[in-house]
């Protein structure tokens, strides 16, 4: 008979040997899933893109002048000139000549007079002929009226010219939005496709245990938040298509190319100080109010030529005869208002003189915020740049580790460093595109024809530029391949 602590034995022998394959099983499973992996992950790695950024030091400025210029002329604001021209030739046309005809007939003859007793036979009289209005109303003021005209075309003309850049804002805001979308929607959808692959690999090894599922979780959470900023960059690009066709657009803008620039801005307030005058439209407005008060509008003066017809008989005139007249009228007013439409004249101009310092005042004072908020957006700009150099040395020491150092390496680690590294130039990029926005707002604030002169390119070597050291650097076929040939020249030089 067997005895229980042999058949105890036999059963702990059994589990042991059971535990044993299980685990030699699931260690098995466990090999051949991270081998699977492996053969995603390293042809994901091998192929990544190089991600340092392109220098550029030859700064053509009128490239930048140009698209800060744009213009549609489908877009463009309409003066009045065709309207006053038209206003000034009807003016020109009237010379206030009339052509007046009166007709009067006497019912009574009670009265009848012998002396006028040829007058009284002929009771329907009739005079025909030419009314000239010299002043009011006439040649002379409608002179007066044209002057003015002209006056307006030409401050109207001013007015318009300086607020041209204002006016284009709109169409050159969204040109530039539109553009740097363009290569953000790029990023995005190459960042997507990569936190996708990520995310089934991910999922792969939490089933697993390797991972806690917490590393899923965010990796879900940046691919939809991935998601959210590709449907708004689509749907504002689509929008700006639709409205003012920026797919048919003449040449694409490279957003890479342009610089990053800074603003010499108290030349150019002060510049466009001098060009934003206004003294001439000012002036232009206080000789339309002193031709308005002229005496040619309020005193009337007409020359009259007729000729007379009386009537006996209703078919036959009995007596034509020929006169001519002068018709004065003077407002009495006239001789006692005496300055006062002169101080009243004077007292409007004080006014648009106060509120014209006002306003060129507070566009000083706006172009002064604008740079104040471009100048942090440029601080931020050179913050992001170094951010950049740090992640891209992580991301190049995970290399060497990959090729040189195995049992350091860590394949999802590189994969997260090149993350954050489209994560930055996202950020650069935005940067970049709300510095060229400020530099709009800060245009459509002046009446320059240009803002090339005051631009001061900044230069993105220095910030690249390495500490002096000496080291050593192992390098292999592949990485000549691996990387452009001016960035190995530029890494080992600094």
């Amino acid at each position: 008979m067997i005895s229980k602590s042999r058949i105890l034995k036999v059963l702990a022998v059994l589990i042991l040997a059971c535990a044993s394959a299980h685990s030699s099983f699931s260690q098995n499973i466990r090999d051949t899933l991270f081998e699977e992996v492996k053969a995603v992950l390293e042809p994901l790695i091998a192929n990544l893109p190089n991600t340092h950024l392109s220098i550029e030091e030859e700064y053509n400025l009128y490239v930048v002048d140009a698209i800060l210029s744009l213009k549609d002329e489908t877009l463009e604001p309409v003066n009045k000139d065709q309207l006053y021209d038209l206003k000034i030739k009807r003016l020109e046309q009237d010379w206030g000549l009339s052509l007046r005809a009166q007709v009067n007939h006497n019912f009574e003859s009670q009265f009848f007079v012998q002396d006028e007793f040829d007058i009284q036979q002929t009771p329907m009289r009739m005079r025909v002929g030419l009314d000239w209005d010299l002043m009011k109303n006439g040649l002379l003021s409608n002179q007066n009226k044209i002057q003015q005209l002209k006056n307006e075309k030409e401050a109207d003309w001013l007015r318009l010219d300086k607020q041209k850049n204002k006016e284009r804002l709109f169409y050159r805001y969204n040109v530039l939005i539109y553009y740097f979308n363009l290569e953000k929607i790029k990023l995005l959808k190459e960042r997507k496709s990569q936190i996708e692959t990520q995310l089934q690999l991910l999922y792969r090894i939490y089933y697993v245990r390797d991972i806690m599922f917490e590393e899923v979780i965010a990796m879900k959470g940046q691919l939809e938040q991935v998601d959210v900023q590709l449907k708004n960059y689509l749907d504002y690009n689509a929008m700006m298509e639709a409205t003012i066709g920026l797919d048919k657009f003449q040449s694409d803008i490279n957003v890479y190319q342009l610089p990053v620039l800074d603003i010499d801005v108290n030349r150019l307030i002060r510049d466009s100080a001098h060009l934003n005058s206004v003294e001439k439209p000012l002036w232009l407005e206080q000789e339309n109010d002193r031709l308005q008060n002229a005496p040619v509008n309020d005193i009337s003066l007409r020359l009259q030529l007729y000729q007379n017809m009386g009537f006996a008989d209703p078919n036959t005139p009995n007596q034509t005869y020929t006169s001519a007249g002068v018709v004065a009228s003077v407002p009495i007013d006239m001789f006692y208002k005496g300055k006062v439409p002169d101080e009243i004249v004077n007292t409007e101009a004080m006014l648009r003189n106060q509120k014209a310092k006002y306003v060129d005042l507070n566009t000083a004072t706006e172009i002064v915020n604008y740079y104040y908020e471009f100048n942090y957006k440029l601080k931020q700009y050179v913050e992001f740049l170094y951010k950049y150099m740090l992640y891209e040395e992580k991301l190049r020491v995970e290399q060497v580790d990959k090729e040189q150092f195995t049992d350091y390496y860590q394949p999802f680690r590189i994969l997260k460093y090149h993350d954050q590294l489209n994560l930055i130039k996202l950020e650069l990029i935005d940067l970049k595109q709300q510095l060229y926005l400020f530099l709009l707002q800060i245009y459509s604030k002046t009446n320059l024809k240009s803002i090339k002169e005051y631009l001061l390119p900044i230069s993105s070597g220095q910030y690249f530029a390495k500490l002096p050291a000496s080291r050593t650097i192992f390098m292999d076929d592949d990485d000549f391949q691996k990387f452009d040939p001016h960035f190995i020249e530029h890494y080992l030089v600094q």
